[in-house]
């Protein structure tokens, strides 16, 4: 069985693109994604909104098999993006994904525990940032949720969740460290949690229930590790050339 648990990442500092070729790869989104591209007044912003895009409907491609010009990505109430087209495709029935800051006071003092290391300050608090993003990704609530009712606690790899105290046995947390020493986290949480008032996402689910040993066995399954993608490999196979023309480096 093929796994299609996908852990990418691109390294956008390090993509410094001319403007044909940033054009070439904003002309592969819809005329509303390339406005929200547009938005944001820093180039750097831009670059990253473009990129998130970009590996959305890599995502969307490789795993549910869907060529890449009808990818359909909405957004729920909440803001979390989903591909509308997704329903009842078998290589992944539950299709999702996510493209990454309060804490309470146990969080904070896992910080100043490690005085005088700034670096360790540094490192405990983005991963216990990771964790947040990451929890708020997966149910669906935003930064509209108060990020002070989730408490996690680290654990190698792992991380532990409590909401409002209570422990979450149905929630497990993965940390990866990407190069540059920067971290990401994954969630992963029953369809039950997912907050969607529109409707939209949850009726691309091809499994809504779970049983206990089904459930588990999902929570204990293997991590995948990430992968860093260059930008090129965000292109259709059948516009690489174009992109090529553009100025863009095929790696």
């Amino acid at each position: 069985m093929i796994d299609r648990r996908l852990r990418w990442a691109v390294n956008v500092g390090g993509w410094a693109p001319e403007e044909e070729e940033f054009e070439f790869l904003l002309s592969l989104l819809n005329p509303e994604e390339q406005a929200a591209c547009k938005r944001y007044r820093l180039f750097e912003d831009k670059k990253r909104a473009l990129v998130s895009r970009l590996l959305q409907r890599k995502c969307a491609v490789e795993v549910l098999e869907i060529p890449f010009a009808e990818v359909d990505i909405r957004r729920t109430k909440g803001g979390k993006p989903y591909v509308s087209n997704s329903c009842n495709r078998k290589p992944a029935p539950n299709f999702n994904y996510s493209v990454s800051h309060e804490l309470t006071a146990q969080e904070y003092e896992s910080i100043m525990t490690l005085r005088p290391n700034e670096q360790a300050m540094a490192e405990q608090f983005q991963k216990l940032w990771c964790l947040k993003e990451a929890l708020v990704k997966a149910n669906g609530l935003g930064l509209g949720f108060d990020l002070c009712q989730a408490e996690f606690e680290l654990d190698g790899s792992r991380a532990h969740l409590r909401m409002g105290g209570l422990p979450q046995p149905h929630w497990a947390f993965h940390l990866h460290r990407l190069p540059c020493d920067h971290y990401v986290a994954v969630a992963r949480a029953p369809p039950s949690v997912v907050v969607d008032a529109w409707g939209g996402f949850k009726r691309t689910f091809g499994v809504s229930t779970f049983t206990d040993l089904q459930w588990e066995a999902v929570l204990e399954a293997p991590e995948p590790s990430f992968a860093v993608l260059p930008v090129s490999s965000l292109v259709p196979v059948d516009l690489i050339l174009e992109f090529e023309a553009a100025g863009g480096d095929v790696w």
